[in-house]
C-alpha cells in the first residue's frame, strides 16, 4: 500500500507539471499527449 501511495503521490505531482507546461505554453497537441501516455508506463 505504501508503493501505490508513493506511485499515486508521483502521477499527482507530475500531472501538476503538465497542467503548468499546458498553460504555459498553450500547445495542446504536444502537452495533452502525456496525460494518456504517463499510466501506461505507471
Amino acid at each position: 500500500m505504501h508503493c501505490f501511495k508513493r506511485h499515486l503521490f508521483a502521477y499527482i505531482v507530475v500531472n501538476i507539471f503538465l497542467v503548468g507546461l499546458y498553460f504555459s505554453n498553450y500547445k495542446q497537441g504536444e502537452t495533452a499527449g502525456y496525460w494518456f501516455i504517463y499510466p501506461l508506463f505507471g
